[in-house]
């Protein structure tokens, strides 16, 4: 029954928006389904984050980028508005793993 109604309300909420914010909303939907798989696996809070991070430093043409630049990615291909605190946090649990220099 929930399943419906949630079936439901998406489209009704399609149909009220504009090509281009389909989009985002069915990508926000698909990033929330990502941190949920990963939190239900155990992993820490910080490091549900750390695939998108990934993801816009991989995308950057410079080899170096800012975390205005991580942010704006992740919000505009994934639907997420990150604070940039938390994305320093991210950033720094990534080069801790080796990912990235300071």
């Amino acid at each position: 029954m929930l399943e419906a109604y949630v079936t439901l309300r998406l489209r009704q909420l399609n149909n009220n928006y504009s090509p281009g914010a389909k989009l985002m909303i069915n990508t926000s939907i698909a990033s929330l389904a990502v941190l949920k798989v990963n939190c239900d696996k155990g992993h820490e809070y910080v490091d549900n984050f750390v695939p998108f991070a990934l993801e816009a430093i991989s995308k950057s043409d410079s080899s170096v980028i800012s975390v205005s630049a991580v942010q704006t990615y992740i919000k505009d291909n994934f639907g997420l508005q990150i604070p940039q605190g938390a994305l320093n946090t991210i950033l720094r649990r990534i080069a801790g793993q080796g990912y990235l220099q300071k």
